[in-house]
């Protein structure tokens, strides 16, 4: 991403519907995984430190960030050390290993995903879990997606396939983002026919409508604790690596 799209994002994230909602489903979605209190947390590509605060109450957790702007901004608001890195080739904590690896609407970001994928099996311990989030649906791909660098957008038997060629077993996996998907796809067409300077979803809406969009969104969280939804704006993933 660009420096202008760090810091929207810093500006917009404890704020807007998607990341305050998003924030809930993802830390249910740990809990899921059952991972200890004392667990070594990796956030790979953190950006701007929206998920660390949600990941402490997880474990200990560490991060990495390529863009100077959003690690030293992180830095500042967290009061942790970010280290600088980027995949496949960058990585730092060589030495080090963790129980969860997150990547959260990073890979899209990774031109060589699929490396990527492989690179990381070397700092997950022997039981622990990787989990992503992806966009999904190469149809969607549009200008917010253009504006964010963005390679590609997935499917999820697309996603499953590169981690299980990467050498993952798909531990739980979903669709999710799935009540605001009508509205995505119709906004997503708009522009397609508009071609606006300024894509949606960069900016916070109104109080009202923001609160609304927020509690439709956070519903999923009860929704993904007993049901596996099959369509989506997003893809929700973890695996582990497959035993030899």
């Amino acid at each position: 991403m660009d420096a202008q799209a760090y810091k929207e994002m810093a500006h917009v994230q404890n704020h807007h519907w998607w990341f305050k909602a998003r924030w809930e489903i993802l830390s249910e979605f740990i809990d899921r995984i059952g991972i200890k209190k004392t667990a070594e947390i990796l956030e790979i590509g953190c950006g701007t430190g929206g998920n660390i605060e949600m990941l402490k109450v997880h474990g200990n957790v560490s991060a990495i960030e390529m863009d100077d702007f959003a690690r030293n901004y992180t830095e500042e608001q967290a009061g942790m050390t970010v280290s600088k890195g980027w995949l496949p080739d960058n990585m730092p904590f060589e030495n080090d290993s963790f129980d969860l690896i997150c990547m959260f609407d990073v890979l899209e970001h990774v031109e060589h995903d699929k490396e990527a994928l492989q690179v990381l099996k070397k700092f997950l311990k022997p039981d622990g879990t990787l989990f992503i989030t992806v966009p999904d649906y190469q149809w969607l791909f549009g200008r917010h997606d253009q504006t964010l660098h963005h390679h590609r957008r997935y499917t999820l038997s697309a996603l499953e396939k590169s981690l299980h060629q990467a050498g993952y077993q798909v531990a739980n996996e979903s669709y999710f983002n799935s009540l605001l998907f009508p509205l995505v796809v119709v906004t997503r067409a708009i522009e397609l026919m508009t071609k606006p300077e300024n894509p949606t979803g960069n900016k916070i809406p109104n109080s009202l409508l923001n609160t609304v969009l927020c509690q439709i969104f956070r519903f999923e969280k009860r929704i993904l604790s007993f049901l596996k939804i099959p369509f989506g704006t997003s893809i929700i993933i973890s695996a582990k690596i497959t035993p030899l």
